[in-house]
């Protein structure tokens, strides 16, 4: 109840995130899915765009070769994000909506917020433990592009997580 309660745009934003995470690492993706994925991400939060070219970072950190592809996939959601600012600026006259100003800072408390937050999660949860003890199987695996692509995304969300200075709902819900 708390997960779906909590943030209102959190359950599509996780599907637009994982949504572009598979469609730029997928054999043959589809360019309109990644086109759709990446909108929805950069229109349903404010960090979408962050996240957009954290994707677009982890799956060319595994393959090169496809980066101008990779580019050419996630440029709609770059226009998209455009848009998004033209209007919040046009409608409110801001470039960033009220919760960013509100809950975000680079300040002493903020980082140490954040750190307090993924130390919980370690201690808590057996996600973390799980998915090393994976993902070091995975990277000897013939899906180790797929691994160190996912990897480098999980990371992003711990920085982004650290950087924030999480969450104040139940269950890590960045995480």
């Amino acid at each position: 109840a708390a997960w779906t309660t909590g943030g209102l745009e959190t359950a599509l934003f996780t599907l637009a995130l994982f949504g572009l995470w598979r469609e730029l690492t997928r054999d043959g993706g589809g360019a309109a899915l990644a086109a759709l994925f990446g909108g929805l991400l950069v229109s349903a939060r404010a960090e979408g765009v962050l996240w957009l070219v954290g994707v677009f970072f982890a799956v060319t950190v595994a393959d090169r070769q496809r980066c101008r592809s990779h580019l050419q996939l996630i440029f709609p959601g770059l226009m998209v994000f455009a848009l998004v600012l033209t209007w919040r600026m046009y409608t409110f006259g801001e470039l960033l909506p009220n919760t960013v100003h509100a809950k975000a800072g680079m300040d002493g408390e903020t980082l140490s917020r954040g750190l307090r937050y993924i130390a919980s999660w370690f201690v808590v949860s057996i996600t973390p433990l799980i998915a090393t003890l994976l993902a070091l199987r995975a990277l000897r695996s013939p899906a180790a592009k797929l691994a160190l692509s996912a990897g480098v995304l999980v990371d992003g969300g711990v920085l982004f997580t650290l950087l924030s200075g999480g969450d104040w709902m139940p269950f890590f819900r960045f995480l």
